[in-house]
């Protein structure tokens, strides 16, 4: 082969190493990004679950007799327990979403190519 082809091929696999660098930082960023977006939601979903389950077991324990008709007791129940594991939901799906990122573009070492970690 022709010397020049081989400085070709060498100057490809230096750019495909930089390519590959690159996209380490690029999903550092990204998860650095999910993580401070998920604090977020966690907060907005969080705060009003916990207000509405205390609220709904201060109306149940606060009476002697129910407040409300046997017929929306069995309606408000699944609701606020629906509310109640908002947070936790939403928790799974940051994880997993991220989780899967991670596991499709795995490296031993942050920031470097394969080569590189021989």
């Amino acid at each position: 082969m022709h010397p020049h082809v081989y400085d070709a091929l060498g100057r490809l696999v230096d750019h495909l190493q930089r390519i590959d660098i690159a996209r380490q930082y690029f999903k550092s960023i990204y998860l650095q990004s999910e993580h401070s977006s998920l604090s977020r939601v966690l907060f907005y979903a969080g705060i009003p679950a916990e207000a509405v389950s205390v609220a709904v077991l201060l109306t149940f324990t606060a009476t002697a007799g129910s407040v409300l008709e046997p017929a929306h007791e069995r309606l408000l129940l699944p609701i606020v327990v629906g509310i109640g594991f908002l947070p936790l939901a939403v928790l799974f799906a940051f994880i997993l979403r991220t989780a899967t990122v991670i596991q499709r573009t795995t490296a031993t070492i942050p920031f470097t190519t394969m080569e590189q970690e021989e």
